[in-house]
């Protein structure tokens, strides 16, 4: 898809634009993506992905830890799609009970607040992070246009 940049006319998100969106349709993918940098030289990505073909669904998380560059530790894992929970309303994702990601608005600054927490005590990370610009939509594709910035 190429976009016209006099075409654009982006539009005001809200929280609920982050939430799951429970697609009916034969074949839909909904992504969660976070990564962050850190002052040590560590860097991490999380994400979730949900996979809806047909009566297939899937879930499946990952994330990944790099120091210099290098990764240190990768983890993929595939759960039932039984085992999720989430919400439509915010961004809210369990699986098995265990919180993978949360996210509020704060009321007075109108920043979204996540937590991200994958893996266990042995290898993971859980990271409080707050979204630092404001997104935009373009019809109905939302442009990753944020910056994740350490709470």
């Amino acid at each position: 898809m190429s976009i016209n940049n006099s075409e654009f006319q982006p539009q005001d998100i809200t929280i609920r634009d982050d939430a799951w969106h429970r697609k009916t349709n034969f074949f839909h993918i909904e992504t969660w993506y976070f990564d962050g940098n850190f002052y040590n030289n560590y860097s991490v990505v999380a994400l979730v992905n949900i996979l809806t073909l047909g009566y297939y669904r899937l879930v499946q998380t990952g994330y990944f830890i790099y120091n210099d560059t290098n990764l240190v530790i990768s983890k993929r894992e595939r759960h039932p799609y039984k085992n999720i929970n989430g919400s439509d309303k915010k961004p809210f994702l369990k699986i098995n009970n265990n919180y993978l990601i949360s996210a509020d608005e704060d009321e007075s600054s109108k920043e979204w607040i996540y937590k991200i927490s994958m893996g266990n005590r042995e290898a993971g990370f859980d990271l409080n992070l707050k979204k630092t610009m404001k997104p935009n939509k373009l019809n109905d594709i939302i442009r990753p246009i944020c910056l994740m910035e350490k709470q």
